[in-house]
């Protein structure tokens, strides 16, 4: 057996462990009620009071599921397998399946016949194991989706790379897994655009035309329909991530007179959206029919302190995968409010030492932009891996910054576990990449120069 297989039997293995361990636990993060919406729209109740403390397993049918995106779609497929009790595990069960391919492919496109091979390997794994553990793997969140079907998708796109070439049984995979994960939310969709153009770059290494034209088609679909998902998407949850946009954003730094509100509405600012408010403040007529996020993106395009300033918020939650603040326990297990730290040490590293400040943070897409634009413009060296890297880059940028502006800052620790997985896949390019290219300029001279090895 070659080592390449050994070491993606060992990469699913050891991720098969630590998933073993979230499902029969389980562990999960708690809500705190804020999941209500998405909860009934699933046609599920609650069996017990939500809380912060401790996250739910179990919840009871009373309806038919509305599917809007793609982990609707999946809850809602596995609910035709229950009757009257739906239980998360069924979804931890489908989400880890989809993990340990989507480990098996990242393994996969990054080994080589060199002894880089191991450390792309180990990063894969506690890199993505970890942040499926320590984030809400097994509940009813969005997060087990975009991990999984990002981790697929950009595999496959990088497996094409290493082929130079893309046949259709490739980047068919990978495009319905890049609309898969387009259609996990607003966010995701913005991300997507962006990795559609990925396919452009696989048209560029195709020999055969038959593989360039299914490449460049199937990224006009991925980017046309992310583009018309983001553009038309509306949440359960929309009013109440709308008005967070604005009374936990733009009503921070200016009165909603700017918006085209009656400034009255001041008083909101920083409080919280709940049936009195809408209710006492006749926020239907005086607030939604009035407000759109075109208002909001036009805000932060003219007055850009107000932006830096939100960006530097945002900045200080984007480097910690889950909120802190809540348990991740169940509340039969005896341990309510304690976060569990089974599988999290790369995730406890990167929330206690890297600093979560704009300098850091602007430094960081400096040097990585800087690096992979030298390689590319002076060095002209790997062009298709330079300008797949770029691109995850860029959605690591949109990422962070399109949650402030869809929802402002509330909860905006739970907004930002997008940008924490493209921020990582960022960190292992910049370490795998880095190390192989500093093997390659060794090679070189000592091929030059006959340097002792």
């Amino acid at each position: 057996m070659r080592k390449q297989s050994y070491l993606q039997i060992a990469a699913v293995a050891l991720t098969l462990i630590v998933l073993a361990y979230i499902v029969y636990l389980p562990v999960g993060v708690a809500d705190g009620g804020g999941l209500y919406k998405t909860v009934e729209s699933l046609g599920l109740l609650y069996k017990e009071q939500p809380s912060d403390k401790f996250f739910h397993t179990q919840y009871t049918i009373f309806t038919k599921p509305l599917i809007g995106n793609t982990q609707s779609a999946i809850a809602a497929a596995l609910l035709m397998f229950s009757s009257e009790i739906f239980n998360v595990r069924s979804l931890a069960v489908v989400y880890c399946i989809l993990l340990l391919l989507g480990i098996f492919l990242a393994v996969k496109s990054a080994i080589r016949d060199d002894r880089i091979s191991c450390l792309a390997a180990a990063l894969c794994v506690l890199i993505f194991a970890d942040i499926s553990y320590t984030a809400y793997f097994n509940t009813l969140y969005a997060e087990g989706a975009i991990i999984t079907t990002f981790l697929i998708c950009v595999s496959l796109i990088l497996i094409c790379y290493r082929k130079k070439n893309a046949p259709l049984y490739l980047s068919l995979p990978a495009a319905l897994f890049a609309l898969a994960f387009a259609f996990c939310g607003t966010v995701q969709a913005a991300c997507a655009i962006v990795i559609g153009f990925m396919f452009f770059s696989l048209a560029a290494i195709c020999k055969e035309a038959a593989n360039k034209i299914s490449c460049f088609l199937l990224g006009v679909c991925v980017i046309v329909l992310s583009a018309s998902f983001a553009a038309n998407y509306k949440p359960v949850d929309y009013e109440k991530n709308i008005y967070n946009a604005v009374f936990f954003g733009t009503a921070r730094h200016e009165s909603v007179e700017i918006l085209g509100l009656d400034p009255s509405l001041d008083i909101l600012t920083e409080r919280f959206y709940n049936d009195d408010v809408y209710n006492e403040y006749n926020l239907k007529e005086e607030f939604f029919d009035k407000i759109n996020y075109k208002k909001i993106i036009m805000f932060y395009m003219r007055h850009p302190r107000a932006f830096a300033r939100e960006l530097n918020s945002a900045v200080k939650n984007a480097f910690n995968p889950r909120p802190l603040y809540l348990g991740n326990y169940t509340s039969g297990s005896g341990k309510p409010g304690q976060v569990s730290r089974f599988f999290s040490l790369y995730s406890s590293f990167k929330a206690k030492f890297v600093p979560n400040t704009a300098i850091f943070t602007s430094v960081f897409f400096l040097i990585y932009f800087g690096i992979l634009i030298y390689i590319h413009f002076i060095r002209r060296e790997k062009y298709i891996i330079n300008m797949l890297a770029i691109e995850i880059g860029i959605a690591a940028l949109v990422s962070l910054v399109a949650p402030f502006i869809l929802s402002g800052q509330f909860e905006i620790g739970r907004s930002l576990f997008t940008f924490n997985i493209m921020f990582d896949s960022m960190v292992i390019v910049s370490v795998v990449a880095g190390s192989r290219y500093a093997l390659r300029r060794r090679s070189e001279l000592v091929k030059k120069y006959g340097l002792n090895q």
